[in-house]
């Protein structure tokens, strides 16, 4: 039960990033729809010819502006990255390659952890002078199941969503 639990998590964790986008583009398109709105209000006064000129001068303006936040946007993704040099170019390299690698820093960590456990209890396993296969059946939990399904099926759910959303060409 728990595999089929946390496999469901795992594959429905990879739509949330797709989710929240779409969410956010549904807010984005809720401010337009009340800015046609507003627009519609005055041409409703009469105001017809400065409506034009208004709406074709704010049609230009939105979409100078969206650009200038998509830009504004990377900038400070790459400035977040930076890492202040010191001068000395093995450090700086030193420090530039670690910060590209502490994702799957962390990732082999817990693995390597992961697998010292495991090596841990076959050692205690050993000691029940069981057979080498019953020994490595029992080592095999339903948490270990549960830990494979969960990460799978979020890379997995992930691509799907992407694809699904239109983001990935498969």
């Amino acid at each position: 039960m728990l595999t089929v639990v946390t496999s469901l998590i795992g594959f429905l964790g990879g739509f949330i990033p797709t989710l929240l986008k779409l969410f956010q583009e549904k807010e984005d398109h809720k401010h337009e729809l009340e800015i046609l709105k507003i627009q519609a209000e005055l041409q409703a006064q009469g105001h017809k010819e400065r409506l034009e000129e208004i709406k074709t001068t704010s049609d230009a303006e939105i979409a100078q502006l969206d650009s200038q936040a998509d830009l504004e946007e990377s900038k400070a993704l790459y400035a977040s990255m930076q890492i202040p040099t010191s001068g000395n170019k093995f450090f700086d390299g030193l420090l530039n390659f670690y910060n590209a690698t502490v994702r799957p820093t962390v990732t082999y960590s817990f693995v390597i952890f992961y697998w010292f456990t495991k090596i841990a209890q076959y050692k205690v396993l050993q000691q029940t002078n069981q057979d080498v296969w019953s020994n490595v059946k029992d080592l095999y939990s339903e948490f270990d199941q549960a830990a494979l399904i969960l990460v799978l099926s979020y890379y997995f759910g992930q691509r799907q969503a992407r694809w699904a959303f239109g983001r990935l060409k498969m």
